[in-house]
């Protein structure tokens, strides 16, 4: 998709250099991938003790070896 941004120079040669692109979409594209990746992994580390996992890998484990017909020791 075309969208036409004005970015300061200083800003884009910056992000040219730090994602080690030379082409600037993909520049571009490339830093705000990695802005929302680090925010996604900021919005999971703040749920960081406000949720509570069941460990059910070994019940999974059961079922599956049930399943596939192997011995479950």
């Amino acid at each position: 998709m075309r969208t036409m941004l004005d970015i300061d120079e200083k800003t884009l040669d910056d992000v040219l250099y730090f994602t080690g692109e030379t082409n600037k979409s993909k520049a571009v594209e490339k830093a705000l991938r990695e802005y929302l990746y680090r925010a996604a992994v900021q919005g999971l580390i703040a749920l960081s003790g406000h949720i509570e996992i069941d460990d059910v890998s070994k019940e999974s484990r059961k079922i599956e070896s049930h399943k596939s017909g192997a011995s479950s020791w």
